[in-house]
């Protein structure tokens, strides 16, 4: 694991695998109240040696900073803090990869830095959030009270990574598996995700993407479901889409070597 302190002041925890010759890069985004390792199990799906592989730690999780302002985490400054790092690390035209939050940071990234990278894959994600998504989140009255508790709650956490094949069939909602996100993000951190989370909708700016983007949605998703996908598809000109049968909103734990598959495939394109 390395570390790199941003230009904005915050440090990334990150890991770099370097690509043999003429390998593509790919980077990894996790979902919320994840970490890294997240992507193991897609990763060691892969079985291309010549890749480059860049996994990070999103701010407020895994083993990077806690985001220190009084105000929600925006996912315009997770994009922010990505751009800073992947530019660090002298990455050039890489290909990002999102699940659920992490998806959303890429589309943001996308937004504000167009071009930057040659190919985006998004897993489980939109560019919005579902309808019942928006109903519960985006109100004033929700919103307040997220800004509100993350300034109340104590910012306690458990820092490190955890082992996410446990979770292999837990689906979308799993008491057990919330309670460890809250454990290791801290429920502080957590209330400010959820503010960021709750003012994201980039279905207006998508028709401005104009790179490649491969789109993965699960069957059984209830906190993405293909419906929601389809704001996504709507707008965007560039994309291609496909649904795996059975997976949940976990899709990346359920089924990793369909989904290595299909980032195969996708990276293809560009050799």
């Amino acid at each position: 694991m390395q570390r790199y302190k941003t230009k904005s002041g915050y440090t990334l925890a990150y890991e770099f695998k370097r690509p043999a010759s003429g390998g593509q890069i790919l980077v990894f985004l996790h979902g919320l109240g994840g970490d890294y390792t997240a992507w193991d199990q897609v990763i060691n799906e892969l079985g291309n040696g010549k890749l480059g592989i860049v996994q990070v730690d999103l701010l407020s999780h895994g083993y990077s900073e806690r985001y220190r302002e009084d105000s929600e985490l925006s996912i315009k400054l997770q994009a922010q803090l990505v751009h800073e790092l992947i530019d660090h690390l002298g990455v050039e035209k890489g290909i990002v990869i999102g699940h659920c939050y992490g998806g959303m940071v890429a589309l943001q990234h996308e937004v504000d830095y167009p071009g930057f990278f040659r190919g985006m894959m998004l897993i489980a994600s939109s560019c919005r959030l579902s309808p019942v998504g928006t109903g519960v989140f985006q109100n004033t009255v929700a919103q307040s009270l997220f800004s509100f508790m993350g300034n109340l709650i104590p910012g306690g956490f458990k820092k490190g990574h955890r082992d996410f094949s446990a979770y292999k069939g837990t689906r979308d909602f799993n008491l057990i598996r919330l309670l460890s996100d809250l454990r290791y993000t801290g429920l502080r951190s957590y209330m400010k995700l959820m503010g960021g989370v709750s003012r994201y909708n980039l279905c207006d700016r998508v028709g401005e993407i104009k790179i490649p983007v491969d789109i993965i949605g699960a069957e059984c998703d209830s906190i993405f479901p293909s419906e929601t996908i389809g704001y996504l598809t709507q707008y965007l000109s560039t994309g291609s889409f496909i649904e795996i049968q059975g997976a949940s909103h976990l899709v990346i734990f359920d089924t990793p070597d369909q989904v290595a598959e299909r980032i195969n495939r996708f990276v293809s394109r560009f050799e």
